[in-house]
C-alpha cells in the first residue's frame, strides 16, 4: 500500500494501523494520522515513534489510555507528564507512580478531566484544598459527590 492511501485509511480508521506494513508503521505521517483518529493505535507504531513527543501528545489527547504505549522515557519525564495531564488527565493511570503524588500534575489532571482524575492521583492529594477547588471549578456536583464517598 502506498503512503497516501495508508494516510487516507488512517484518517478513516486509525485502529487499522496494526494491519499496515512495518515500513508504514515507521512513517511519522501515517502514524500521526492514525493516532489523531484512534489514540491507542500508538500501540502498533514503531518503537521510535512511541518516543516522539508530538505523536504521543496527539495520541494521549485523543485517548488517555494511549499513554500506556508511550516509551518508558516519556512515562518518566515530568515535563511531558505535566503537559499530557493538562490535556487529558486520564493518562495518569499509565505514568510513573511518583507523578501521581506530584501536586502540579495532579492539579493539571483534575483541571482537565475533573472527577475522572481523582481516583488516579495519590490518596494524600485527594483532600488537598487546591485539588478540591479545581474539582469544584470543573463541576460543583462532582465535588459534593466525591466528598460524600
Amino acid at each position: 500500500m502506498k503512503k497516501e492511501k495508508a494516510i487516507a485509511l488512517m484518517d478513516e480508521d486509525g485502529s487499522k494501523l496494526s494491519e499496515l506494513s512495518k515500513d508504514l508503521r515507521k512513517d511519522s505521517e501515517v502514524v500521526m494520522a492514525a493516532v489523531q483518529n484512534c489514540g491507542v493505535a500508538l500501540e502498533h507504531a514503531d518503537k521510535a515513534l512511541q518516543e516522539d513527543e508530538d505523536i504521543v501528545s496527539v495520541a494521549v489527547s485523543n485517548d488517555g489510555a494511549a499513554m500506556q504505549f508511550a516509551s518508558s522515557s516519556l512515562q518518566n519525564n515530568r515535563d511531558f507528564v505535566l503537559q499530557v495531564a493538562q490535556d487529558n488527565g486520564t493518562a495518569l493511570e499509565f505514568v510513573n507512580e511518583k507523578f501521581k503524588k506530584d501536586k502540579d500534575i495532579a492539579l493539571a489532571a483534575v483541571e482537565s478531566v475533573g472527577e475522572d482524575a481523582m481516583d488516579l492521583i495519590d490518596q494524600s492529594l485527594r483532600k488537598d484544598k487546591d485539588i478540591l477547588n479545581a474539582l469544584s471549578q470543573h463541576d460543583y456536583w462532582e465535588i459534593k459527590i466525591f466528598l460524600q464517598n
